[in-house]
């Protein structure tokens, strides 16, 4: 699952990308506003930028909708995480959550190690 640092900053990167593509949208919107206001384009030109402008704006969605259930993803697992902290909590208390935390990390560096070796054996 990661730390819950890992998780936040996947979280706040995730949160970043779709306001950056709302603000996509937003400007995509205004040109074509612009380009429904300017006269000198024939009316097919206008629908060939149209259309094409709605399937851009169809695809930022798509990546928004994509980068807005992964922030609920990783909400969730935050939540997970509070959730299991505050149980240990409640039936070991504070001794226990920190032991918790140790063998947490304990078991995070022995498969970190795991992994290092399988990225090491020849294929």
């Amino acid at each position: 699952m990661g730390t819950v640092k890992q998780v936040d900053e996947q979280l706040q990167r995730t949160l970043r990308e779709a306001r950056n593509l709302l603000a996509k949208i937003g400007r995509k919107q205004a040109e074509l506003q612009m380009l429904r206001q300017s006269l000198p384009l024939s009316q097919e030109d206008h629908r060939a930028e149209l259309t094409k402008l709605q399937g851009e704006a169809t695809e930022m969605i798509g990546e928004l909708r994509a980068n807005m259930k992964a922030a609920d993803l990783v909400a969730r697992k935050i939540e997970g995480h509070l959730l299991w902290k505050e149980a240990v909590r409640s039936v070991w208390g504070e001794d226990g959550l920190q032991q918790c935390y140790a063998k947490m990390r304990e078991l995070e560096a022995q498969r970190a190690e795991e992994y290092d070796r399988d990225d090491l054996r020849p294929r």
